[in-house]
């Protein structure tokens, strides 16, 4: 398989699974197919763009053959130790369950909270779209799990004694503490 391209409001947009792919796949899911069936197709295109962009942002086992998109890759096998070439049908498959799944909310919406006391009015940073991603990876970790690094442990400090100190990150690559 290779990287599809759509073309929306004169914009190029790229996506791991085509519109057909997608419809195909969903359309057996009767949790999902139901709401995907009721997308239009520029709609069902600009979030299978998005879902595409969501995976562009993993930590990936391989290496990436081009510097702008996660796949290809090389150096990367299945399970039983194929090499994959292209665009496997499951990061296909996780790519269309993520436009499904994708929230509707903006950034802006989504990291800023405000909250009203009286004339008093205070905005906090909410970290839900940290939250709603790990949600979205859990729906598409059976289907991609196996092609993730799940962890990176990165010496970020060094003690007195030059000992490191490993910070653990997430698939995203974002730190969740020194272990």
């Amino acid at each position: 398989m290779t990287l599809s391209t759509f073309t929306i409001n004169g914009n190029e947009f790229h996506s791991y699974a085509t519109l057909q792919e997608a419809d195909a796949y969903l359309s057996l899911d009767l949790k999902r197919g139901t709401n995907w069936a009721g997308f239009t197709d520029e709609v069902k295109q600009q979030r299978l763009a998005a879902a595409s962009r969501f995976l562009d942002e993993l930590n990936w086992r391989g290496e990436a053959e081009d510097s702008t998109r996660s796949w290809p890759r090389r150096n990367i096998t299945t399970q039983a130790g194929t090499p994959i070439t292209g665009i496997p049908q499951a990061l296909a498959d996780a790519t269309a369950v993520l436009a499904v799944n994708l929230s509707t909310e903006t950034e802006d919406d989504a990291d800023i909270k405000s909250h009203s006391v009286g004339a008093v009015r205070f905005d906090r940073f909410d970290n839900t779209r940290t939250t709603e991603k790990s949600e979205y990876l859990k729906t598409i970790r059976p289907l991609i799990g196996s092609f993730l690094i799940l962890k990176l442990n990165t010496p970020t400090a060094y003690n007195a004694d030059g000992e490191p100190f490993y910070e653990s990150r997430n698939p995203f690559g974002r730190s969740e503490g020194i272990a």
